[in-house]
């Protein structure tokens, strides 16, 4: 199903009780951050691995048109803005084989997550009351959101929020004053 916003809806059923948290918290206090997911050889890991790092959570899926089509600016920016403290993190709500071949055939240089209704748990605690891919949570270093994009985020766009929450480049002179 297609929602308004230019995404696609997960056809899943949050978990009875769980209530989104819009209120930001650093990586030592926040649950969201210490949620189990796993990567795409079976191993558990948390958001909170990523702490220290301008950490941009993308949820996706195989089957969204959308997420498909942002994935390649993300790989562009991971290349670009790596090396100034910029980690994305794929969240794919699918299969993690279908997963695993797509970020495989497309040459996806971050790290990718998959699960089913672990993913779906995460995205709503993270906000995301509409249950729409893509959807993207950016956290600062310290590990607060500073960022929700619901449906798909246009490269330039996603270039300005972040660049400013990074470290200096190193090739830019530093200004003295």
């Amino acid at each position: 199903m297609v929602s308004g916003l230019g995404g696609y809806v997960a056809n899943r059923e949050p978990p009875t009780g769980t209530q989104p948290r819009t209120e930001a918290g650093t990586a030592r206090t926040v649950a969201y951050l210490k949620a189990p997911l796993k990567d795409l050889n079976g191993r558990e890991h948390t958001l909170s691995e990523w702490t220290g790092k301008v950490l941009v959570v993308n949820f996706w899926a195989t089957w969204c048109p959308p997420c498909v089509k942002e994935i390649p600016a993300f790989v562009d920016l991971q290349n670009k803005l790596g090396t100034r403290g910029l980690q994305f993190l794929g969240v794919a709500l699918d299969d993690p084989l279908e997963a695993g071949k797509f970020a495989a055939d497309r040459a996806v240089n971050y790290p990718i997550l998959a699960g089913d209704e672990e993913v779906t748990a995460l995205m709503l605690s993270l906000g995301n009351t509409l249950g729409a891919l893509p959807y993207t949570v950016v956290f600062d270093a310290a590990g607060t959101i500073v960022h929700r994009q619901q449906g798909e985020w246009v490269s330039q766009q996603a270039f300005e929020l972040l660049e400013p929450l990074l470290s200096p480049s190193p090739n830019k002179p530093k200004i003295a004053r």
